[in-house]
């Protein structure tokens, strides 16, 4: 857990701190270039992550939630600083993804979060409101509406014709 007692100065309770590991991240690469691939092993080094290194009760081979949570701090300061995408490649590291890419991404996020506002308007729709308050009765009524909308506007796009008509 981090408390934070002033803009930009924390405190690490329970836990140790990712900053330094970030900052060795940032200063062996920078802002990566994109479709430069990134190996997971190499990510590891640069954080000091062997295998079986378990040292203090702390795990810090490249599979434990520590290294994951160091990857994605860097990931999104990446982000957020920089204004880079990166991806996950399977089995092999993570790369900076090209404009192309970061378009695929944003729609793959698109499609899933559609399937989630959908979903969440099913799961109102079909719950008692005899047993809701009223709060929770305008919470579901929100929800049912604005899935209602997504399904209404597909249903209703506009159709393709095809050629020669």
């Amino acid at each position: 857990m981090v408390k934070e007692y002033a803009p930009g100065m924390s405190v690490t309770l329970g836990g140790a701190p990712t900053a330094p590991d970030v900052k060795r991240l940032d200063d062996k690469y920078g802002v990566p270039e994109e479709d430069a691939l990134l190996t997971w092993d190499e990510l590891a080094a640069v954080v000091g992550m062997h295998k079986d290194d378990d040292k203090d009760g702390i795990a810090k081979t490249r599979g434990s939630f520590r290294f994951r949570t160091i990857i994605n701090t860097w990931r999104r300061k990446l982000r957020q600083k920089h204004n880079v995408i990166t991806i996950a490649v399977s089995g092999q590291g993570i790369m900076a993804a090209t404009p192309s890419e970061r378009i695929k991404l944003s729609n793959t996020k698109y499609k899933s979060g559609m399937r989630s506002v959908a979903k969440s308007g099913v799961i109102a729709e079909t719950t008692d409101r005899e047993r809701l308050t009223e709060a929770e009765k305008v919470v579901a009524d929100f929800h049912s509406k604005i899935s209602g909308i997504l399904r209404l506007s597909a249903a209703t796009e506009a159709k393709k014709l095809p050629k020669g008509k």
